[in-house]
């Protein structure tokens, strides 16, 4: 059926039938034509010849002379196309007549029975008169036995000259509609089939003055437009804008070509600091002088690519044995990274701005063992982003990616706390564990802090050194927060204790988490004076208003703050003035070795007087020891805590003549 797709044979075909139809109607009506035009003529020839034989026969039928009529008679049956006459007499009866054989010869007839009456054609009677008077009549019989096959030759011979006529029409007409129609359709089509194979560059050739030119101009202004806005998509897809470099999608098709592909990895380090300094204007521009010196130091082979934020990589393809490739690379370009950014200004605006970046480096050693001990070159971004990583924990310039890292484990236990977060959360396994606050005085205890836990599939508690930090890393760390007020609310809402909540300053500023705490508060309002929100002081407070905002509200509906990790943070003292505060959490740091060193007593000691000069509570944490607690005793700490007075358990303790129990 492919074959009839095709327009030049549909062309074809329909020219070859339009000519056969005219050739058809062209014959069929010069045959009727030439056919009436003889018919005419033999009419015309038979009404001569019958008043012709009247006027002969007259004197003749009146005289009764028989053989005269005879010959009369034979002289008209000379003509072929006369079948028979027949003369009758006045009373209608047959006197003499002729009449044509099956042969063709001439027969005296004896009666009008023997006229081959299957192929007359016109049969003619006229009387016959005298003086007015009827005296016989003659039947003249005409047979167009002669004129069918004479006509059918002439429409032969018409249908052959119409034919050769046809065909050459025909090949006239179809060159000439190849040439000004089928070819630039043709012409078009394929650009068209071009075109939709991504070959933005052809064009179509048609030249033609008509309505298939102007189409073929279209489709070019059409193809260019294409084209233009095609390369702006690539453009877009697989270029950074401010910079003008490849990006990252470009990096992972071009590490498919290279061989030996080592890649660098550069990123800017606190640039997001120096973006919320300076503004967007400056930081754009920044990245900009970043890509314009890191284009100066690219090596034979390589290319430089701009990541996503604030990263740059660099693309190598170089043999380099894996024992020489960290020199190696230090001496050719790495080094000249450093020069180029870390040794030198950025001049921004008039704004001299000083910038430092980290650099992890992957090359093509075989990362994963495959069945073919193939390079697996999707990892090689991957490791380089590993080692970056890696660097900066390590707070070194840079760090070359090996298999001893385990930087992979590292990200697979992150996906496996997100996934098991996930999961206690909606299986309601965050619960509070409640650790006492001993009272150094009294020797009773007086508060808990409500610490989390995570409760795993198999029933074992997970502490939240192994959890929190991947909770916060994505976003999961508010949905905790909450699980923690309200099940501490509910443990408490029928005991006079004192529970204190850890909050982050990011809980503070994260409005649907702050709206919850606020709605809490208000929900539990008669529980309110025995909470405390514990602020952990190594966040870094800066946004003082909305903290101060928050921690107002809070103490109007009657709870109480405390400083947590009071002594990590860089302005602990400053914090203390600023923040309206009623208890310091002395960090466990300064606790662990208070026993015996001195310094932590002397800051310690530093600590309480403060507190006491502005009446503020204190409260040591990490008491592990009883030489520990005697040690904050002495210091006059108030209150104390630790796994020494009591663990955190499921639920709260109850104190008994100054020993702490559990139940």
């Amino acid at each position: 059926m492919k074959f009839f797709r095709s327009i030049y044979i549909k062309v074809s075909l329909l020219l070859i039938a339009n000519i056969f139809l005219i050739i058809s109607i062209e014959s069929i009506v010069t045959f009727y034509i030439n056919k009436n035009k003889a018919i005419k003529n033999i009419k015309e020839y038979a009404n001569n010849m019958s008043i012709r034989l009247v006027n002969n026969l007259s004197e003749l039928v009146w005289s009764y002379s028989t053989e005269n009529i005879k010959i009369c008679i034979l002289q008209e049956m000379s003509n072929e196309d006369v079948l028979a006459i027949v003369v009758k007499n006045e009373k209608n009866k047959f006197m003499n007549g002729f009449s044509r054989n099956s042969d063709w010869s001439i027969l005296n007839l004896k009666s009008e029975d023997e006229i081959l009456e299957k192929i007359v054609f016109l049969k003619i009677t006229k009387e016959i008169t005298k003086r007015n008077f009827v005296i016989g009549s003659v039947d003249i019989y005409i047979t167009d036995y002669f004129l069918n096959p004479s006509l059918k030759n002439l429409m032969f011979k018409v249908f052959g000259i119409a034919m050769l006529v046809s065909v050459f029409m025909l090949v006239s007409i179809f060159f000439g509609l190849k040439r000004l129609i089928l070819d630039p359709i043709f012409q078009i089509k394929t650009s068209v089939e071009r075109f939709s194979k991504n070959d933005f560059t052809n064009r179509c050739a048609v030249k033609t003055n008509d309505e298939l030119g102007d189409l073929g101009e279209s489709f070019n202004v059409m193809a260019l437009s294409i084209q233009e806005y095609n390369k702006e998509i690539l453009r877009q897809l697989y270029y950074d804008k401010p910079t003008n470099l490849p990006n990252k999608k470009k990096l992972i098709i071009d590490i498919e070509d290279f061989k030996f592909p080592i890649i660098i990895l550069i990123n800017i380090d606190d640039f997001q600091e120096i973006n919320d300094f300076f503004g967007n204007e400056v930081a754009d521009k920044i990245l900009i002088e970043v890509a314009i010196r890191l284009k100066k130091i690219l090596i034979e082979n390589s290319n430089l690519y701009k990541m996503i934020g604030d990263e740059f990589a660099i693309l190598i393809d170089k043999n380099i044995s894996e024992n020489q490739i960290e020199t190696v690379l230090k001496n050719s370009i790495i080094e000249n990274i450093f020069l180029e950014i870390n040794d030198k200004i950025f001049l921004i605006n008039e704004q001299e701005i000083n910038i430092r970046v980290t650099v992890g480096v992957s090359h093509n050693i075989k990362i994963i063992p495959s069945i073919d001990e193939i390079i697996n070159k999707n990892n090689l971004l991957i490791n380089a982003d590993m080692s970056l990583r890696k660097a900066k924990q390590l707070q070194k310039h840079y760090l070359v990616y090996n298999e001893k890292m385990e930087l992979s484990k590292e990200y697979e236990n992150n996906i496996k706390w997100t996934r098991e977060i996930k999961s206690a959360i909606n299986d309601n396994r965050i619960v509070p564990y409640f650790q006492p606050i001993f009272n150094n005085r009294t020797n009773k205890i007086e508060k808990y802090e409500c610490l989390v836990r995570l409760i795993n599939k198999n029933g074992q508690i997970e502490s939240p050194y192994k959890f929190l930090d991947v909770a916060k890393k994505t976003r999961l760390y508010p949905l905790i927060t909450k699980i923690m007020i309200t099940k501490s609310f509910n443990t408490f809402i029928s005991t006079n204790f004192e529970f204190s909540i850890n909050l982050s300053v990011y809980d503070i500023l994260n409005e649907e988490t702050n709206y919850f705490i606020k709605s809490k508060l208000l929900e539990y309002k008669i529980l309110a004076h025995n909470v405390v929100f514990e602020i952990l002081e190594s966040d870094g407070i800066e946004n003082y208003s909305k903290i101060i905002e928050f921690i107002d509200y809070v103490k109007s509906l009657g709870c109480k703050i405390a400083i947590d990790d009071f002594g990590s943070g860089y302005s602990s003292f400053e914090h203390i003035l600023k923040l309206n505060v009623d208890y310091i959490k002395i960090d466990a740091s300064m606790i662990k070795n208070i026993d015996t060193d001195i310094n932590s007593q002397i800051i310690t000691k530093t600590i309480v007087n403060f507190a006491k000069e502005l009446k503020l509570k204190t409260i040591s944490e990490f008491v592990h020891s009883k030489e520990v607690f005697n040690k904050v005793y002495e210091l006059g700490v108030d209150y104390s805590q630790g796994y020494f007075l009591g663990e955190p358990m499921s639920n709260p303790y109850i104190i008994h003549e100054g020993k702490i129990k559990y139940t």
